[in-house]
């Protein structure tokens, strides 16, 4: 079926019509048959594409079936589904405490001797620095990465 789709396309395409439609008797019909024959075309293939490889990616990226592929097998998305960025879970676990809670954190971390800008119990890059750091120091940098973590580090930073 293909082939001869292609077979009427190349026939249509020699008869000198570039444009589908044009104006006048014969080319109208000439642009028409080849409509016709594009649409045959589609239909006959389903507008499918033949996937193409990628070559030159270091071993990252998508393969011919179009799975991700790392160059020592295949990328498990549920693995790493569960991360979250530290400052985005330090920053949602901190908003979502009292305002008196959040200025209470701060004042203690300045009274630590951490840079906390402004005491307004806000979140800002001020603030992340000082919780940064002091969780480095007592050795809890790995618990900012979730919001449990986070509030077990702000519970230490008050306690």
């Amino acid at each position: 079926m293909k082939s001869l789709a292609a077979l009427l396309l190349s026939a249509a395409l020699a008869t000198g019509t570039a444009a589908p439609v044009q104006a006048g008797g014969k080319d109208l019909a000439k642009g028409l048959a080849v409509i016709a024959v594009m649409t045959a075309i589609a239909k006959s293939t389903g507008g499918a594409r033949a996937a193409t490889p990628s070559y030159g990616d270091g071993g990252y990226g998508r393969n011919t079936y179009g799975r991700n592929t790392y160059s020592h097998g295949a990328y498990d998305r549920s693995v790493y589904q569960d991360y979250q960025d530290p400052e985005q879970a330090s920053g949602q676990a901190f908003m979502s405490l009292s305002p008196l809670a959040r200025r209470s954190i701060e004042e203690r971390l300045a009274r630590y001797g951490y840079e906390t800008g402004r005491i307004d119990g806000r979140w800002d890059q001020a603030t992340w620095f000082a919780v940064q750091d002091y969780a480095r120091d007592v050795r809890m940098s790995r618990s900012l990465g979730s919001q449990d973590g986070a509030m077990g580090v702000f519970h230490h930073i008050v306690s």
